[in-house]
């Protein structure tokens, strides 16, 4: 099945400075050919 990336989202919203071994995270909102929407994290 396919999907199309609706949307990416940076969990971070902080506007504190991040440490040195912070790995940044999206969250990701995808829809699948049915219209299906899910969302995901991603390291």
């Amino acid at each position: 099945m396919k999907y199309i990336i609706k949307r990416i989202q940076e969990s971070d919203y902080g506007c504190e400075e991040r440490p040195d071994n912070y790995k940044t995270t999206v969250v990701l909102t995808l829809r699948s050919e049915i219209g299906e929407e899910i969302e995901m994290g991603s390291p």
